[in-house]
């Protein structure tokens, strides 16, 4: 996708070097915040996981950088990480300490080098329109992510869809797909509308109607994509289509005390304990490298959740978190991996320039008559003075 800034194309590990670049394209590796991180002198590198990457140099100063598989860029769309030095690796001024693939080996990869004609294609590509083939929509891939929060109070009924032996019962497991872009399913109790809203109403109207239920709803609760009377379904789902949970963090605010549902209780607890490992091995692996109190610094701003009033970018759900009230705290992360479809803009964010409005099969990919070579993107020959495909 052609962009003025680097946080706003749509990169794929797929990307390549480009065949021409500037001979200043070093100033935008050296001063990009997104992509890249050279090292400012000699060291090595102290610890590094799946997280974080500490960077040590040798004339002082010490680094800590996140490197998730996947980072966030702008809106759903994201970049991944293409290239990571190892634990005790020792570096020089100015090697990559690591990069994301906006990137290979320092020079900008924001794109792909294909074979290019300025024609006109029977009308498909009128205008601001682009005709590609088979191979490049499926090469020309981009990677999309959302973090959602879900809060756990002690009233929290969850519907058990995904109840089976790969998933959390009420939630896929990771590396499993979204059923309908469903996260999870809540019961709610109905009110009526000049009920006052708050936790501590909630909570008494789930418990007297719980109390109240007949056997029958209780195994209605237990089956998928059913209604009871005494409440309405919330569903939580995800922005992005056919996705899979990349990861899933939690964190219990309230360790005395249990959740109403024993079933969802247990779920979480035995969640708790795998991730409370994890924790538990990770300050151990610190451990071995820095002191006690330094590797709890790093847990605690990297591993345990922190409440940013002033983050922008909170989800709705998050924004009405109640922390007083609140048991648990999960964080997914969610992702998408997509080729390119019809539709799709790859130049400028604004307005419709670059639209793919045809995908020929590669059998029917016209022929350069000179090099014999397949074209793989026809452009209109009137698109680019006038700025339409490439502004």
């Amino acid at each position: 996708m052609v962009s003025k800034q680097v946080q706003q194309t749509l990169t794929h590990v797929n990307c390549e070097i480009p065949y021409v670049i500037d001979q200043n394209y070093d100033k935008i590796s050296k001063y990009s915040k997104t992509g890249i991180q050279f090292a400012k002198g000699s060291g090595s590198i102290l610890f590094k996981n799946s997280e974080i990457i500490v960077v040590n140099y040798d004339h002082g100063g010490l680094e800590i950088h996140e490197i998730p598989a996947i980072k966030k860029t702008h809106g759903v769309y994201a970049t991944c990480l293409r290239n990571v030095m190892d634990q005790d690796t020792k570096f020089n001024k100015g090697d990559i300490i690591f990069e994301y693939d906006c990137f290979s080996n320092g020079i900008p990869s924001w794109g792909y080098n294909v074979n290019t004609a300025y024609d006109n294609f029977f009308g498909w590509n009128h205008e601001d329109a682009l005709v590609l083939s088979e191979s490049f929509a499926e090469k020309a891939k981009i990677t999309m992510t959302e973090k959602i929060v879900l809060p756990i109070y002690e009233f929290t009924i969850l519907d058990p869809i995904y109840n089976n032996s790969e998933d959390f019962v009420y939630f896929p497991n990771i590396g499993r797909p979204l059923n309908k872009n469903i996260l999870c399913q809540s019961f709610i109790p109905k009110t009526r509308t000049d009920e006052i809203f708050s936790i501590t109403n909630i909570k008494k109207q789930v418990v007297n109607m719980l109390k109240n239920m007949s056997l029958s709803d209780y195994i209605k609760m237990n089956q998928k994509e059913t209604e009871v009377s005494q409440f309405k379904k919330e569903v939580i789902k995800t922005k992005l289509k056919d996705a899979t949970v990349a990861g899933i963090k939690i964190h219990k605010l309230k360790p005395g005390v249990k959740l109403l549902d024993k079933k969802l209780n247990t779920v979480l607890e035995s969640l708790f304990n795998t991730y409370g490992n994890f924790i538990i091995d990770t300050y151990n692996d610190l451990n071995g490298v820095f002191d006690e109190t330094f590797s709890k610094e790093i847990l605690k701003k990297h591993y345990v959740y922190q409440y940013d009033s002033k983050r922008q970018s909170k989800s709705n759900l998050e924004n009405e978190i109640n922390l007083k009230e609140c048991i648990y705290i999960l964080e997914f992360e969610i992702a998408h991996e997509d080729s390119s479809s019809l539709g799709d803009k790859f130049s400028n964010r604004f307005a419709g320039k670059g639209v793919c409005s045809l995908i020929l099969p590669d059998e029917l990919r016209p022929i350069a008559m000179e090099s014999n070579e397949p074209i793989d993107i026809v452009f209109n020959p009137f698109g680019t003075f006038s700025r339409m495909n490439l502004g």
